[in-house]
């Protein structure tokens, strides 16, 4: 079901759904699973929620989650002084994250 709605229309999709998901007090990692498939929209509510999530994922240890939630969120074009406090926090997440095999 899922591969027949097209690709486009998959992204409004998830959009909606993370929508949904926060209007129903559910927790920002779950909206952001949504978010990171839907397409960027320029809204702050949604740089909010991954970062939100992100600090969520970061203090359950997953480092990998809370870095892929704060480089979408740079997607949504923050202002400058958001996008500066979102590049800080993604430094100091992928810092621990373990290194890459050689």
């Amino acid at each position: 079901m899922y591969e027949a709605i097209a690709p486009g229309e998959r992204e409004r999709v998830h959009a909606r759904a993370a929508r949904l998901l926060l209007e129903a007090g559910a927790e920002p990692e779950r909206a952001a699973a949504h978010l990171l498939r839907s397409p960027p929209s320029e809204d702050s509510e949604v740089v909010a929620t991954l970062r939100d999530a992100a600090r969520q994922a970061g203090s359950r240890g997953a480092s990998e989650s809370a870095v892929a939630y704060l480089r979408r969120a740079l997607v949504e074009s923050p202002g400058d002084v958001e996008r500066g406090e979102l590049l800080a926090e993604l430094g100091s997440v992928e810092i621990c994250l373990p290194p890459s095999p050689a």
